[in-house]
């Protein structure tokens, strides 16, 4: 029998002896708990190997508010904030006048003084008051407010006219208003002028404020907004 055939008979005869051996240990093990001896514990196994996680497990339910807490004590102001540019106050002034009843076909009309107090304000002028042109056909007048005799060139003129194809007497309420820049500060004389319209080369009959109140509105105001 060669060398590796004994190694082998070798090793299944140790395993027999170990089998019988440990079956005669565990049979005197019961006999001598039957019989009220005492049974000595052998050494400690090893520690096994670990255990594979568990299953997540699904969230809890939300708990309940909690009581309100004290109230905290009070902040440090904070810092202060920057100052602002000064504000312009509001000026405005109102001229009025009572049946004027004025024939003028060409030329100034009535005028109010006002004192503007920065020129890099604007005004903004409102005429309320009745018109009327009468005693033709296709005619046209036009009325306009002046400061200083001299018409709004930034951003516009103000004006409004009066056309009739056909020979009326009709008395018309009307009110011209706009803003205006360019404006020096100090004393400006704002003015209502009537005269012809664009095109038209005739003065025609024209009457302003016909038995009733005719007002000038002026007011400084600071410039639009971009």
């Amino acid at each position: 029998m060669d060398r590796k055939n004994l190694l082998q008979m070798f090793v299944l005869l140790y395993l027999l002896f170990l089998q019988v051996v440990i079956g005669i240990d565990e049979l005197e093990d019961s006999e001598m708990r039957l019989n009220g001896c005492p049974v000595i514990a052998g050494p400690a196994g090893r520690d096994g190997l670990p255990g594979r996680d568990g299953a997540t497990g699904r969230d809890g339910l939300p708990g309940r508010d909690g009581a309100p807490g004290p109230k905290g004590e009070v902040g440090p102001p904070g810092p202060a904030g920057i100052e602002g540019e000064p504000g312009i106050q509001r000026r405005w002034k109102q001229c009025f006048w009572n049946h004027i009843n004025s024939e003028t076909d060409n030329g100034k009309v009535l005028e109010c003084p006002f004192t503007k107090a920065a020129s890099n304000t604007y005004l903004r002028v409102v005429h309320m008051g009745n018109l009327r042109i009468m005693g033709c056909t296709n005619c046209c007048m036009r009325w306009f407010l002046t400061f200083d005799d001299v018409e709004c060139k930034d951003p516009a003129a103000i004006d409004a006219i009066v056309y009739q194809g056909i020979d009326l007497n009709i008395v018309r309420p009307a009110n011209i208003e706009g803003y205006c820049t360019g404006i020096a500060k100090g004393l400006v004389r704002v003015g209502l002028h009537v005269g012809r319209c664009h095109d038209f080369h005739a003065d025609y009959d024209a009457l302003t404020g016909w038995i009733s109140a005719t007002r000038l509105i002026i007011e400084e105001i600071e410039p639009p907004v971009v």
